[in-house]
């Protein structure tokens, strides 16, 4: 089995886990939310948000996802990529429909590109697995609807494989920028 392999099925079994945990049943309906947060105009995440047994919640944020395919005379580029962080943040009150929320968000992102004709393929794939720590404010703008700001400060870890001879790599950075605070818009609501 090769390295891409054993990638795919870490992934998989990360993906499936988050899947189960976040799908526990609950004898009574908690507060969910659901809505955008925007680091700029042409960069933003869907996060969605459920209240958990303890009180804290639970977080899911869809970062990116993309597919590409491109042929130029007799070479094709295929490539493909997602991101996806899940968390747990615990809420302080303020003052009344203001909230202060933190906790822990980890998350992982796989690009993956292939390239070449027939006889030459070009190959890489990185996996790139951080842990951020959430922290934020939000408003209670109506019943269903908050507004928020948050940033996240980071640590991650990214692990290319390349093939046809290039050599792996591994890099690690620390990020925290008062440019990428997030606005946050998210509804409110409780299924029934």
């Amino acid at each position: 089995m090769n390295t891409f392999n054993y990638l795919f099925c870490f992934l998989f079994c990360f993906l499936v886990g988050a899947g189960v945990s976040a799908q526990e049943a609950s004898s009574t309906r908690l507060p969910e939310e659901i809505g955008l947060r925007l680091v700029s105009l042409q960069d933003f995440d869907f996060i969605y948000k459920k209240q958990l047994d303890d009180g804290s919640y639970g977080r899911i944020r869809l970062l990116s996802a993309n597919a590409s395919l491109s042929v130029i005379q007799d070479v094709s580029v295929v490539g493909f990529g997602g991101a996806v962080a899940l968390g747990r943040e615990k809420w302080v009150p303020v003052a009344e429909n203001f909230i202060f929320h933190y906790g822990w968000e980890p998350g992982l992102a796989l690009n993956v590109i292939s390239a070449g004709a027939s006889s030459n393929n070009i190959f890489e794939m990185t996996i790139n697995p951080f842990i951020g720590y959430v922290l934020g404010f939000q408003l209670a703008v109506s019943e269903g609807f908050t507004l928020g700001l948050e940033v996240i400060p980071s640590f991650s870890l990214a692990y290319s494989v390349r093939g046809s001879g290039f050599p792996n790599s591994l890099a690690a950075s620390v990020g925290f920028n008062s440019r990428a605070v997030g606005l946050t818009a998210v509804y409110c609501f409780t299924r029934k």
